[in-house]
């Protein structure tokens, strides 16, 4: 995959060239990206909390609070969901 900025305006591009309005393609491709990120999340980092923690905080020096927040917070309930399907 390209870097995630590259991605979201590839799908941005590709819903916009479909017919829907740009601000609606804008916000459907970050909301795809922010779930293929989560989905990235688990798979890269699951059962390891700590490394899990260590790229949020990237994410928080990156992109500020609120994302890594958003980000976080997600995560944490998309982990609670993939560890009950693991027992």
């Amino acid at each position: 995959m390209n870097d995630l900025f590259e991605e979201t305006l590839h799908r941005e591009g590709m819903k916009i060239d479909s017919g829907i309005p740009e601000k609606e393609a804008k916000e459907q491709a970050r909301e795809e990206m922010h779930r293929c990120e989560i989905q990235w999340v688990i798979r890269e980092f699951y059962p390891d909390g700590k490394a899990a923690a260590d790229y949020f905080l990237r994410v928080e020096k990156h992109r500020g609070v609120a994302p890594a927040k958003r980000l976080r917070d997600d995560c944490r309930e998309a982990w609670a969901i993939h560890r009950a399907k693991k027992k």
